[in-house]
């Protein structure tokens, strides 16, 4: 047994020195729980919104002014789309360690 940094116990693996949470992240019934987690229509409502608003304003700030002078290409299409990718992917782990911390 070892006292992690916030005084809780996390057993280890004998073979690999891992806790044994960190590794069962790479299961895939672990995945498949967070995506079921994260697919909720509950869920998706509220990630999806926190996406659109904070992507609309990070494109506002960020290609406003090459969007509103006409100059749409690839890459920039590539940024817009990242800005909206990039809260969702965001709010989502913010709930998913909301979820692993009440369980």
């Amino acid at each position: 047994m070892q006292l992690t940094r916030y005084g809780r116990i996390a057993r280890l693996n004998a073979n690999l020195e891992m806790p044994i949470k960190v590794r069962s992240i790479f299961k895939l019934s672990y995945l498949r729980r967070l995506l079921e987690i994260c697919g909720r229509p509950a869920h998706l409502r509220r990630t999806g919104a926190i996406a659109l608003v904070v992507g609309s304003w990070l494109t506002l700030i960020n290609q406003g002014d090459v969007i509103w002078a006409g100059q749409m290409n690839t890459v920039l299409l590539l940024k817009v789309l990242l800005n909206y990718l990039t809260p969702f992917v965001v709010a989502n782990f913010g709930l998913l360690s909301s979820k692993e911390g009440r369980e």
